[in-house]
């Protein structure tokens, strides 16, 4: 295992969970994957898909375990592949029983595509049975169409524009509280888990938490949150999309060629369905990096690209977590109904707890006592991103600086932020530092100076006869070892 195949897994897995992916981690897991199965090509594993920034190493295991049972992994009992498959179909069998023929043989043929397996003879004679009942079914199964109804609405409201309609029948006024809470609990979702549960008690609340959830999202400034909740509503729809009936689906890839000008088309040549290359090259642009999404691993025939139903569902992903990111990214604050300005900021301080809960702070603040007031509101907003003005950022660089932190320390703080240059903000703390320019080591701000610009939290925290927010703890050490 070289350590250029470590560094190409681990920017995939960046690129999907960013500041979040941990490199050590994920080394060592490729590193086991590696060793374990020395003839085979780590890059057929989406290990973007199935790493977990929450989860520890012999979960992240069990997680790509689950995934991928044909590989070896060093976690619980290991398989051969007939091993596998012999238990989990006996396993399916013992469990749906009471399962329709049809819907327990559709899985079956689901795992067997997965695998690459070839079909044991209790699976011919199964598929034979099944197909019979098909047969007699056949009429009722092919022409029968979904209803719109809005518990589906409700589910696929970016794609079902039946969801405007709805929506439009409510003025600002006489959206009901349960709306504003369930878009609150979903920013919330979105934040601690990466994905949105779907709530199909009360379809209307459902569906017009949606548009409620993106221009809270909008108001916050935080493009971390933004990204996140695109994603994590991008996620649930795609679970849905496993779950839900091919005539449901089928339906839905028609409504995406109509709205968004796709061709996606069924076919029985080579895959399940088939797309136009320019459309292909355009839903794929933020897959293509992984091998198994260039073109030159896919079947392509008359320009059109091959693809099985998984493989459009997780572009139906992609092109919706874009949609949803630049709706939010489109709102504009001055144009949000008042109520919901209102409700944003009401919400704000508790969004900003669970964004902090997440993404933590380095060990560089963790270990830091008495934190002024000042300085411990810097720090939140530049651990969501938030817009950091010129005087906050030398003021929490200097105080840093002064209390024995080091540059890259100091630069840890920095990297959430949207504008981010390391090349910059490296210069500048070394500046402040005194190891660049004038040669002078810089100190904060004095508490006076803070106020006088709006940069002071004092809430009767800090004692009146303290001029800088370095006396906030007077016995606090110099990096001399000299008290203040």
């Amino acid at each position: 295992m070289s350590e250029e195949t470590v560094r190409k897994i681990y920017e995939s897995v960046k690129d999907r969970w960013g500041n979040l992916a941990n490199y050590i981690v994920i080394k060592n897991v490729v590193k086991r994957f590696c060793e374990l199965n020395p003839t085979a090509d780590p890059f057929r594993i989406d290990w973007a898909e199935h790493y977990r920034p929450d989860f520890e190493y012999d979960e992240i295991l069990r997680e790509l375990k689950k995934a991928y049972p044909m590989y070896k992994w060093g976690v619980g009992e290991e398989f051969s592949e007939e091993q596998y498959f012999s238990e989990l179909y006996s396993y399916l069998v013992s469990q749906a029983r009471e399962l329709p023929e049809e819907l327990r043989l559709k899985l079956i043929r689901e795992l067997q595509a997965e695998f690459g397996f070839e079909e044991p003879k209790e699976l011919e004679e199964a598929e034979a049975e099944v197909q019979k009942v098909e047969s007699i079914q056949e009429v009722e199964v092919v022409e029968e169409k979904p209803v719109i109804s809005l518990r589906l609405i409700a589910k696929y409201p970016a794609i079902l524009e039946e969801s405007k309609k709805i929506a439009s029948t409510f003025t600002i006024d006489k959206i009901p509280r349960e709306a504003y809470q369930r878009a609150l609990t979903s920013i919330i979702e979105a934040i601690r888990h990466g994905i949105i549960s779907t709530k199909l008690d009360n379809p209307v609340v459902e569906i017009l938490s949606k548009p409620l959830m993106y221009v809270i999202t909008a108001l916050m400034p935080s493009p971390w949150l933004k990204s996140r909740v695109a994603l994590a509503e991008a996620l649930r729809m795609e679970k849905e999309l496993y779950v839900d009936s091919i005539q449901v689906f089928n339906l839905l890839v028609e409504r995406i060629n109509d709205h968004l000008g796709y061709r996606i088309e069924k076919t029985d040549e080579h895959g399940e369905y088939k797309m136009y290359f320019i459309d292909y090259l355009k839903a794929a642009k933020p897959l293509l990096s992984e091998p198994r999404w260039k073109m030159v691993n896919k079947t392509v025939h008359r320009g059109y690209v091959f693809l099985n139903r998984a493989e459009v569902i997780r572009l139906i992903r992609s092109i919706y977590q874009q949609i949803i990111l630049n709706k939010i990214m489109n709102i504009n604050p001055r144009d949000v109904p008042e109520d919901i300005r209102r409700y944003a900021e009401n919400v704000k301080q508790r969004i900003y707890e669970e964004v902090m809960k997440v993404k933590g702070v380095s060990d560089s603040v963790q270990s830091i006592k008495d934190i002024p007031p000042c300085i411990k509101s810097i720090m939140e907003k530049l651990s969501i991103g938030d817009d950091v003005s010129h005087l906050e950022n030398f003021t929490i660089a200097s105080y840093m600086i002064n209390i024995g932190k080091s540059v890259e320390e100091v630069l840890e703080l920095f990297k959430n932020r949207a504008d981010y240059d390391e090349k910059i903000a490296r210069y500048q703390i070394e500046h402040i530092a005194g190891m660049r320019g004038s040669r002078i080591k810089y100190k904060p701000p004095s508490c006076e100076k803070l106020r006088t610009v709006g940069i002071c939290r004092n809430s009767g925290e800090c004692p009146k006869w303290i001029k800088n927010p370095l006396n906030y703890n007077p016995i606090r050490s110099d990096v001399d070892g000299k008290n203040r």
